[in-house]
């Protein structure tokens, strides 16, 4: 199977994520930093990633709105079909030559994700996935399918920013896996953990804190479409509007991580 037997938009998102990875590889800018908050912070090269994007995703789909990272997450939309990119998630890390940070590309359709493109920003994989078709690794235009390991051990956790009960919950929750001694824990500082996970190299991500959709949105596509589970905070299914998230290779992992906080 290749990229071009999946839907046109699935192709342009795989298109346009390739792009932005030579953008964030050749780090074009990316001395330029500003900080948009306590913790937070753009490059210009999340800029001029998030650019190439768009005039890809634009001239090929124009009849899909835009909602970028770097052009504020706040844009109405209505009930209009959407892009929803993130030109770097990780940008400390790709700062900080981490090499632990993607690109995000999802397409909202009837506030469902229907299309996601995911690229790692360090090693150049790119995946793809379409809902209800299943989730690939894009080799220069061939589809290999990827899956989800129930056998893997190793969970990753993001408290996201400081302050407020998803920081203490966060807390908690690290507490007792460590005490707990069953799984291998690791801090990635990106949603690239996703597409990790839907890849089989991780059995379970977990983010705390209400963080925008553009973040989470291609991911949870493709741990979904890779046989994974994917839940809110609370155990609910996984939508745009959620608070927290929860991915897991097994439904009984996803209860045992919620079951062992409440302990």
């Amino acid at each position: 199977m290749r990229i071009t037997d999946l839907r046109p938009e699935a192709t342009a998102a795989a298109a346009a994520v390739r792009v932005a990875l030579a953008v964030v590889a050749a780090r074009e800018d990316a001395d330029t930093v500003v900080e948009k908050g306590r913790f937070d912070l753009a490059t210009g090269t999340d800029l001029a990633s998030q650019d190439a994007i768009r005039e890809i995703l634009m001239r090929a789909h124009p009849e899909h709105a835009f909602v970028g990272e770097e052009s504020g997450f706040d844009v109405a939309v209505g009930d209009r079909s959407h892009w929803l990119v993130d030109p770097i998630c990780g940008t400390r890390n790709f700062a900080s030559r981490i090499p632990l940070y993607a690109v995000n590309v999802a397409l909202v359709v009837d506030r469902v994700v229907v299309v996601a493109a995911v690229g790692d920003g360090a090693h150049g994989e790119v995946f793809v996935a379409e809902r209800g078709r299943g989730a690939w690794r894009d080799e220069s235009g061939a589809l290999t399918r990827i899956a989800v390991d129930p056998k893997s051990t190793v969970v990753t956790l993001d408290p996201g920013r400081p302050g407020g009960p998803a920081t203490d919950l966060a807390a908690a929750t690290l507490a007792a896996l460590v005490r707990a001694s069953r799984w291998e824990l690791r801090v990635l500082g990106s949603s690239l953990d996703l597409a990790y996970l839907a890849a089989g190299r991780l059995g379970a991500v977990r983010h705390f804190s209400r963080i925008p959709p553009l973040h989470f949105a291609a991911g949870t596509l493709l741990v979904s479409e890779a046989g994974g589970v994917v839940s809110d905070g609370r155990g609910a299914p996984w939508t745009i509007d959620a608070e927290g998230l929860i991915a897991t290779s097994t439904p009984e992992l996803r209860d045992a991580l919620l079951g062992i906080t409440a302990h």
